[in-house]
């Protein structure tokens, strides 16, 4: 029940964080926070937590290299 309750606090917190902020700074933030996601999951559904499309995510990915 705690790890639950943990986890439903993250969820808000990011959901919350994110709201209204421009693409890039979602990419940012989510990267500053966990470096290493972008190696963990597809695009495609990083790009769907962060409520981008995907060829907006290739774009900021492209920038940053």
């Amino acid at each position: 029940r705690l790890f639950t309750e943990i986890e439903c606090a993250a969820i808000d917190y990011y959901t919350k964080s994110y709201m209204n902020i421009s693409a890039r700074e979602k990419y940012k933030k989510l990267i500053e926070d966990i470096p290493d996601i972008a190696s963990r999951v597809k695009l495609g559904q990083l790009a769907s937590f962060l409520g981008i499309s995907q060829e907006t995510l290739s774009r900021i990915r492209a920038e940053r290299s």
